[in-house]
């Protein structure tokens, strides 16, 4: 057994929303400390599983019903989990932004975009964009989180600024102190030591700990109940897909993205953005469509079983016949997975 186990191992494991059906991912509890060092890396080639265009059919009911405003569902470009240990599918990220989770990500861009802002003003600004949508059920689920705030956590007067601001720093781990550093920078979350185990002390191999003994256990539960519906709301997406052409940027990486609703089980997801304006389904044509050079400077498929990530060769790949459902390469491990075979 490995020291760091990967996403799509059995163990504490659940299906996030549109993974493929045939694989599972391990649950928070299971990992590391540390966080994978092929994430962040601009040009790097991760292991990803596609989660559309399933996706396509949910946008348009949301968009129907109102839950989504209907110019969102022409901003969707691509979307992935970070699938090391089930999918064999590389995808080079190209020029890449990381962040904990969507909160992080609307604080960085806007942070980025106006280089002469403070961090602290980049999350105000973020939070009047927010609140500036304009959507009932965006105003009601903001609503929600401000009730909370004000209930739960006792913050009487708090902007939605300072509740994003303290969303980015992470919902996991140990987020005790103040939202800001003396310098003026977030203070991101840490990860726990085990229970019962004072820091510095061996930890026990993540195969033989409990959900007590995790690093990224949730340490208040009423701050990520609270935080959790803005760090998974969809509402940030317009903004943040807009900043992150204009910055020139091609993926952005949520290490800690926790899944919609309220939920505080996450996943890394990664958002492609070169084919932003196509939307849906479009998005997954064009790529399959792309010429053999170009679809290379793009996808790669890993040689050998998936779990051996860094020690296999990579090949061409070739789109499988069912390409625009499931992103995977044809004869592919992936390919497989994707149509439900174990």
């Amino acid at each position: 057994l490995r020291s760091q186990p990967r996403p799509c191992e059995n163990h504490s494991s659940f299906r996030p929303f549109l993974f493929p059906r045939g694989a599972v991912h391990r649950g928070g509890d299971w990992a590391t400390c540390t966080m994978p060092p092929e994430l962040g890396v601009s040009n790097a080639w991760l292991p990803l599983t596609h989660s559309a265009p399933a996706s396509l059919e949910y946008i348009e009911n949301a968009s129907a019903h109102g839950a989504l405003p209907l110019w969102w569902s022409k901003i969707n470009g691509l979307w992935f989990y970070f699938a090391a240990g089930c999918s064999d599918l590389l995808w080079n990220v190209s020029r890449t932004l990381l962040a904990r989770n969507r909160c992080h990500a609307a604080l960085r861009l806007e942070h980025l975009a106006c280089p002469s802002c403070t961090e602290q003003e980049a999350a105000e600004r973020a939070g009047e964009r927010l609140l500036g949508i304009g959507n009932k059920y965006a105003l009601r689920e903001l609503g929600l989180v401000q009730h909370r705030a004000r209930t739960w956590l006792g913050l009487k007067n708090v902007t939605m600024g300072a509740l994003l601001a303290e969303c980015a720093r992470g919902l996991h781990g140990n987020c005790s102190g103040s939202t800001w550093r003396p310098d003026g920078t977030l203070r991101l979350c840490s990860c726990l030591p085990p229970r019962g185990h004072a820091v510095g002390k061996s930890a026990p191999q993540w195969a033989d700990r409990t959900a007590l003994d995790a690093p990224w256990r949730v340490a208040g539960g009423k701050r990520a109940l609270t935080l959790s519906i803005l760090a998974g709301a969809a509402w940030h997406d317009p903004r943040i897909g807009r900043l992150l052409r204009k910055l020139q940027l091609d993926t952005l990486q949520l290490w800690q993205q926790p899944q919609g609703g309220g939920s505080l089980a996450w996943t890394t997801e990664v958002w492609d953005v070169r084919e932003l304006h196509l939307g849906a389904v479009s998005a997954e044509r064009r790529i399959a469509a792309l010429p053999a050079q170009h679809l290379a400077e793009r996808m790669r498929r890993l040689s050998g079983p998936p779990w051996r990530l860094g020690q296999g060769t990579t090949e061409i790949c070739a789109p499988s016949s069912r390409f625009v459902e499931c992103l995977a390469c044809a004869n592919s491990s992936l390919e497989a997975v994707c149509a439900g075979v174990n």
